[in-house]
């Protein structure tokens, strides 16, 4: 254990080394390139992984230390898939897989023991010598992976990490040379190991990469327990005893990664606009009040839509009433829509934002004979709306868009009516469809026009400022 401490310290080092080395040298010029600009690595990876696995000998334990039965190294592997997140030099990962947990490489010591004949019937059950056999199991690898370039293909690549694989319960019943019973294998709720691997990367054509590495791992826990029992007729009890295994291993593995180079070259070329345009706008417009007035204000409702003639009597409006000597007329004052708008960009084509307007209608009312004030009446609208913005045509100093918004929108009015000064409150939709609108201008302020349908206008203009 303490040179797989070792080990894991040494591949820590290694990499630290060569990615301080790549800091101080990032501006190096290799083969036309710049050292470090390009890192394949950055951001996500999906990995397809194999290795081959030279898995450390059984431990062997003979009863009677006749020692009758050696154990030799075996051979595993594994293969699974990986999925990592990488920053500039360094990431994580999380694996799964299936491969070899334990193996049994068991012979007899014919070196030591040469009259065993595996051919002997004498020797019951020799001739299942040589015994070799295999557990497989789901794995979880666990990584933290350092990455530094040696030039601008080939990276330095290691990692720590940990594997996981779940419990079970192994047993094997081979003509009693392996036993095992509840009793003598327990089943354990996780197994768990440490691992590392060094080694290096290159990067394809393409921008995904090969990646080779030898590393080792070991196991915390027993992965299996059992007996073994080698009888001789002349020789009752020639020899028995009990074989453990570790997940130990030596692994040369191999892993295609996958770096999604298009879509992550294709992002960061639609992020260059954030160079060049601006990500946040602020805009006053002045519009016309037409559509607010007309739809929306009660003092209109309440003079009949026939020019705001307010009658004072109290009687009905009809045609003969113009060529009565008693009433008034109105005179009539609008106020312009204003209003002011913030946007955000979140992508290249697409904003959101809020909206504000005001507005109001004035009317004064005059004896139609002596021309003396009979009253007033004021309306104020006022909405608030959030509304997203599509912009199809992003140039530095022109830009075309559209918009919709729809939100709130409140009327407050008094009219003096017959003596009497009464208030009144609205609450209903506000909305705001721009049909077509373009900025131009340049150091960040910018002039606007705007064509559509709502309490915004169906024409606004004015300026703005972004950054």
């Amino acid at each position: 254990m303490k040179n797989f401490f070792r080990l894991v310290v040494f591949t820590v080092l290694i990499c630290l080394f060569f990615s301080v080395k790549a800091q101080n040298n990032s501006n190096v010029p290799i083969s036309g390139r710049l050292l470090n600009i390009h890192n394949p690595f950055k951001g996500f990876c999906l990995s397809v992984t194999t290795q081959a696995q030279l898995v450390m000998p059984a431990e062997v334990i003979s009863y009677w230390e006749n020692n009758i039965i050696e154990s030799k190294f075996g051979f595993g592997g594994e293969s699974g898939i990986e999925l990592s997140y990488h920053f500039k030099y360094f990431g994580i990962s999380l694996g799964v897989n299936f491969g070899t947990l334990s193996v049994v490489n068991l012979r007899p010591h014919l070196e030591r023991f040469p009259y065993i004949d595996l051919e002997d019937p004498q020797w019951s059950f020799a001739n299942q010598m040589p015994f070799r056999d295999r557990s497989h199991n789901v794995l979880f690898p666990v990584k933290f992976e350092l990455h530094a370039p040696l030039n601008d293909r080939f990276w330095l690549v290691g990692a720590v990490g940990v594997k996981f694989a779940p419990g079970y319960e192994m047993r094997k019943s081979i003509n009693d040379l392996w036993l095992s019973t509840d009793e003598e294998v327990a089943c354990e709720k996780l197994y768990t190991s440490a691992m590392t691997d060094l080694g290096f990367a290159y990067e394809l054509p393409y921008g995904d990469l090969l990646r080779c590495t030898v590393g080792a791992n070991i196991s915390f826990k027993k992965t299996m327990t059992g007996y073994y029992v080698l009888l001789n007729y002349d020789f009752p009890s020639a020899d028995a005893g009990s074989v453990s295994t570790f997940n130990h291993s030596l692994n040369l593995q191999l892993a295609y990664i996958h770096t999604f180079h298009r879509y992550k070259t294709k992002a960061k070329q639609d992020q260059l606009w954030r160079e060049e345009l601006s990500s946040h706008e602020f805009q006053f417009n002045v519009g016309d009040p037409v559509l607010t007035v007309s739809s929306a204000s009660s003092l209109a409702a309440h003079n009949g839509f026939t020019g705001f003639f307010h009658a004072s009597s109290g009687l009905t409006l009809s045609a003969n009433y113009w060529t009565q000597p008693l009433g008034d007329y109105a005179i009539t004052r609008y106020v312009p829509v204003f209003s002011l708008n913030y946007h955000y960009r979140i992508a290249k084509w697409f904003w959101i934002g809020g909206l504000t307007t005001f507005s109001g209608v004035h009317n004064t009312w005059r004896d139609r004979l002596t021309d003396e004030p009979t009253g007033n009446g004021n309306e104020f609208f006022w909405s608030l709306m959030p509304d997203i913005r599509f912009s199809y045509l992003n140039r530095k100093h022109v830009t075309l868009y559209s918009g919709i918004g729809v939100g709130m929108f409140l009327s407050h009015y008094k009219d003096y009516v017959f003596g009497n000064n009464i208030p009144h409150n609205q609450v209903s939709l506000g909305f705001q469809f721009t049909a077509l609108g373009v900025k131009a201008g340049s150091n960040h302020w910018f002039g606007d026009l705007e064509l559509g349908m709502g309490h915004k206008g169906f024409v606004s203009a004015g300026f703005g400022y972004n950054f």
